[in-house]
């Protein structure tokens, strides 16, 4: 009888060299400045100037009873 064929164990690839990590660029302070403070101040400050607009020239509507309500709650 012949015996069976033997799985020999498979050989490990051959890794590549590794190449040496590139260096982040440093963030520049321009683009720092901007999405650190002038993008989240148009949003924030948008938002702010939208509720002023709402609440001064809409003082009936439901937004400005809604947030009159809620802000009832607190005091």
């Amino acid at each position: 009888m012949a015996q069976p064929t033997r799985n020999l164990p498979k050989k490990a690839p051959e890794k590549a060299p590794e190449k040496a990590p590139e260096a982040e660029e440093p963030q520049s302070r321009l683009s720092w400045i901007l999405g650190w403070i002038v993008i989240p101040g148009l949003l924030f400050g948008g938002l702010f100037v939208g509720g002023v607009y709402v609440g001064a020239n809409h003082h009936d509507g439901w937004i400005a009873s809604a947030v009159m309500w809620v802000l009832g709650l607190f005091w």
